[in-house]
């Protein structure tokens, strides 16, 4: 389904394959490129004819949506020539951002007696979140919102939004919010034929809130919530690519890093990469994160405070 600015398949049809509808959207010269390409959960009316309060058009809130991605990278934004391309590609499979319905929360609310042009809260409303995984052109899973994030930390493109990172002790959280973040990925084959590949990640990040007994103002502190970050960093992917590796779907472009590496035995893996291969890499996350700022204050805000001697 289509209406100009984003593509939506179903998730019906994009399990039994896609080949012949990107055949059509690629011959067609009246299609753009540019629009954004997206797996739809549920019945596709329902998506396309939930009303809004402000925006009444699907398409235009969904595009809102998808141009506010670097507040959460909880999907990818993936346009239709993109996500064309990916599909003939050695050693890397196509992925896309996933788009349902869900019950909204407040839907209990009701216009005040006063203010009769005030509009009801809808009963559904849409959500764009998660990955739909491909192999060649068929769908064959799902990541979610976190997992999600996994995946776009090995690509290098998570510039933003909040990170929370859970406290060395008790029950709270440190919040920061990144800044920037690259990757590397580094092959081997080993002397016994096993495949490893390491993903080097580096990222920046501004520390936002802090609940955490600790002393940001001093270095010992500082290093406490890189390590805190990196571990996070370091658990999303490794999620990520179990995932992916149990749906045969090669998302990350490990075939593609192994191609650039490896050519000669390339040849030998490549009919057979995302069946056999793929699933039986050994991936090694390297995350060095570091806090560049901390704000005002160096010291958590507390309700109790203390006398100067």
């Amino acid at each position: 389904m289509t209406q100009n600015r984003e593509v939506i398949f179903s998730e019906r049809l994009a399990r039994k394959g896609l080949l012949h509808v990107l055949s059509f959207f690629n011959r067609r010269e009246e299609s753009r490129k540019l629009s954004f390409a997206m797996v739809g959960r549920g019945e596709m009316e329902e998506i396309m004819d939930v009303p809004g309060a402000i925006e009444t058009c699907a398409t235009l809130r969904i595009e809102a949506i998808l141009r506010h991605q670097r507040f959460t990278y909880y999907f990818p934004v993936v346009r239709l020539g993109d996500f064309m391309d990916t599909m003939s590609q050695e050693g890397r499979e196509a992925y896309c951002p996933v788009v349902r319905v869900r019950k909204n929360p407040t839907q209990t609310l009701r216009p005040y007696k006063n203010a009769p042009n005030t509009a009801p809260e809808p009963y559904l409303e849409i959500e764009v979140g998660g990955t739909a995984l491909f192999r060649k052109d068929r769908l064959v899973g799902f990541l979610d919102d976190t997992e999600t994030r996994g995946l776009l930390w090995t690509q290098g493109i998570v510039r933003g939004g909040p990170l929370p990172l859970p406290c060395p002790k008790g029950k709270n959280y440190t919040t920061i919010e990144v800044i920037r973040s690259n990757a590397e990925m580094k092959p081997e084959i080993t002397r016994d034929g096993r495949l490893k590949i390491t993903v080097n990640i580096r990222e920046e990040a501004n520390l936002e809130e802090t609940e955490c007994d600790l002393d940001v103002g001093k270095p010992e502190g500082i290093k406490k919530l890189d390590a805190l970050q990196s571990k996070v960093i370091a658990r999303e992917v490794t999620s990520a690519v179990r995932k992916a590796q149990a749906c045969k779907s090669d998302v990350f472009g490990f075939g593609a890093a192994f191609h650039r590496r490896y050519p000669r035995q390339w040849r030998a893996m490549e009919k057979n990469w995302s069946e056999q291969h793929f699933p039986r890499v050994e991936v090694k996350v390297a995350a060095d994160a570091r806090i560049r700022r901390t704000g005002l204050r160096k010291s958590p805000l507390t309700t109790t405070s203390k006398l100067r001697k």
